[in-house]
């Protein structure tokens, strides 16, 4: 009976085994064909020449496929397309080379043909996959006739690579990028990557095909990392080979490799989230830029960022971080090669593995500009300071807009907004004064600030009164010289009956394109008067009488002012307002024509300039000012 027991639990086990073997069979998924190509890509030759070329074949099923043939051919006696070699074997998700070779007649000054390649193999399971199911390239092959263009140099083809982090016992895909800085396409023949650890494995798993000129393309890997307790640095590699299109090779040799880091944080790696790190994800800039980076370490070691990047240029490659402190840091950024670049921010802290920062550098402007504004502002009581900004970037920017530096028990207002991309707008900020001296000047700063930057300018305020000034007088005189330039004498007496002194300058209000000589400034004492003559030369055209002005402006603002008349050959008698109480009726009358002169007069010469005034910016026309 044991016996029998024995037959029937080996019959058992059989039975099970027969189950598990059938079901392994039909639950393994078969490859198919489709999970196998290869590309192809132009080629350009100069007239008389030869060169290789390399095809791949990529394999994406997760079984081996072996290369039984492989031929490449052209049906035009100009050119001459031959098989040279091929890898013979693709392993799982892998590539192989297809290898060829192409030549071109002599004497031929341009031509475009084509040419064909076709490839067949079977998967290690034995399945066939013959040229029709694989299908037959075709690929462009052109003459240039022996002028090669310029700017093919391989030196001018970069890597961008960044670190690489990762746990024990994982995986993670990554995408770097090619970028031709020349003016020609670059065609990407191969795509390698290697390391020099056993604790990470990299491998490629596909390329784009071209790097336009001036363009870039995707370069695929994956990496892979085994057990480990303690945190590993390992340094991995990558590589292109590939070609321009006037015909330039280009081996990994002559591009040069590119480095990266990979950090794995073993299993003992402990409160590594705390490490805080903050970059931009994006900066602009045209020549040079700055950016700000911060970093939190609430941990018990220190820590180190390294900086890196292809085609741009950093002021500082590294940072520490030290135990349980915060840090920030400016980091300024030059000579940007090509349209864009990529800058990597790699943590090394013991026993963690903190992800990478990333900031993408584009090429353009990146910055708020004051434009325009009042950089001298008179104030009684109040003024508006007006400012013109500008958005030299194509990106919306928030903005605030303040004056700093005035007296505490100033009243200043305070602006924020934001600017559209490449918008300019004029705004308006309203300032109040108290207790300011007149006659006194306040330096202050309008400050700009917009993303972490800050811009100043230097505005000056010059507390000013309005109006007459009490207890002076101005008494004026003009008599014609008997010179060659029919200059006038202008002589100036400004009285002061008050109890303290007053000083100034003399303003003369005479048509535009004449001029005036002499010191203008004058200081006059209490209970006293003083002084002063100056030389008016008119225009060379002078035949009729001009109605002008000569005012004294106090340091303060206020004014003191008395129209006269330049009248060639003769005197022209200061009006004097004084003497129209003599006879109301008489100067009554003479005042209303002297008034319409003034009037007409002033409309025909709109050339008339004041002396020491500056016209201000003309906000409205050019700017147009836009409310909050």
């Amino acid at each position: 009976m044991a016996g029998f027991g024995g037959v029937r639990k080996f019959g058992q086990y059989g039975v099970i085994l027969l189950v598990l073997v059938l079901f392994g069979t039909y639950a393994s998924a078969e490859p198919f064909c489709g999970e196998v190509s290869f590309s192809v890509y132009p080629i350009s030759i100069t007239s008389g020449t030869s060169i290789d070329r390399t095809f791949a074949l990529q394999n994406n099923s997760a079984e081996g496929f072996y290369i039984d043939d492989f031929n490449a051919y052209d049906i035009d006696a100009d050119f001459n397309v031959i098989k040279l070699s091929n890898d013979s074997y693709a392993g799982p998700n892998a590539t192989a080379s297809l290898y060829i070779n192409i030549s071109a007649s002599s004497g031929v000054s341009s031509k475009t043909s084509s040419a064909y390649a076709k490839v067949n193999g079977h998967f290690a399971s034995g399945k066939a996959c013959d040229y029709n199911a694989l299908g037959e390239k075709t690929f462009g092959i052109t003459i240039t006739g022996g002028i090669v263009a310029v700017d093919a140099e391989c030196t001018k083809v970069k890597i961008s690579a960044h670190a690489v982090g990762m746990g024990e016992n994982s995986s993670v895909a990554e995408t770097f990028t090619l970028q031709n800085n020349s003016s020609q396409n670059f065609y990407i023949d191969s795509f390698m990557v290697d390391e020099n650890s056993n604790d990470v494995f990299a491998i490629e798993q596909g390329y784009g095909d071209v790097a336009n000129a001036n363009g870039t393309a995707d370069l695929s890997l994956k990496v892979e990392s085994y057990s480990t307790s303690e945190n590993k640095t390992a340094t991995a590699y990558a590589k292109v080979a590939g070609h321009f299109t006037s015909g330039t090779q280009c081996n990994s040799n002559a591009i040069g490799e590119t480095g990266f880091s990979i950090y794995v944080a073993g299993s003992a790696s402990t409160n590594c989230n705390d490490f805080l790190l903050s970059v931009p994800s994006e900066k602009r800039m045209l020549n040079s830029a700055e950016i700000g980076i911060a970093a939190e370490n609430p941990t018990q070691s220190s820590a180190t960022i390294t900086i890196s990047g292809g085609n741009i240029g950093v002021n500082q490659s590294t940072v520490s971080v030290p135990a349980g402190e915060t840090i920030s840091k400016t980091l300024t950024l030059s000579n940007l090669e090509g349209d864009e670049a990529w800058l990597a921010y790699d943590v090394i802290l013991e026993n963690c593995n903190i992800p990478s920062g990333i900031t993408h550098i584009v090429k353009g402007a990146d910055y708020v500009e004051v434009a325009h504004y009042n950089s001298a502002v008179e104030i009684e009581d109040e003024a508006n300071v007006k400012v013109e900004l500008k958005n030299n970037s194509p990106d919306a920017k928030q903005f605030a807009l303040a004056i700093t530096g005035l007296p505490a028990d100033w009243e200043v207002q305070y602006l924020q907004g934001s600017l559209e991309g490449e918008e300019t707008r004029a705004v308006v900020l309203g300032v109040r004064q108290k207790n300011a001296v007149f006659g006194n000047s306040y330096a202050a700063k309008l400050v700009l600030s917009y993303d972490s930057a800050q811009v100043e300018r230097d505005i000056e305020f010059s507390a000013m009164r309005s109006g007459q000034i009490e207890n002076a007088s101005i008494q004026t005189s003009v008599v014609q010289k008997d010179d060659e330039k029919g200059s006038y004498e202008v002589s100036v007496v400004v009285e002061n009956g008050s109890a303290s002194g007053i000083s100034g300058a003399i303003e003369i209000e005479v048509p535009g394109n004449w001029e005036v000589e002499g010191a203008k400034e004058i200081a006059v004492p209490a209970g006293g008067a003083a002084q002063t003559t100056l030389t008016v030369i008119p225009d060379k055209a002078q035949k009729a009488g001009e109605i002008g002005s000569v005012s004294f402006v106090a340091r303060d603002g206020r004014k003191l002012e008395e129209f006269v008349s330049f009248t060639p050959k003769g005197v022209a008698a200061s009006v004097a307002f004084a003497a129209f109480a003599t006879n109301a009726v008489f100067f009554g009358f003479i005042a209303i024509i002297v008034v319409a002169i003034i009037f007409v007069h002033r409309g025909r010469i709109s050339g008339t300039r004041r002396e020491s005034v500056e016209w201000p910016y003309n906000w409205g026309k050019e700017a147009g000012e836009k409310p909050f």
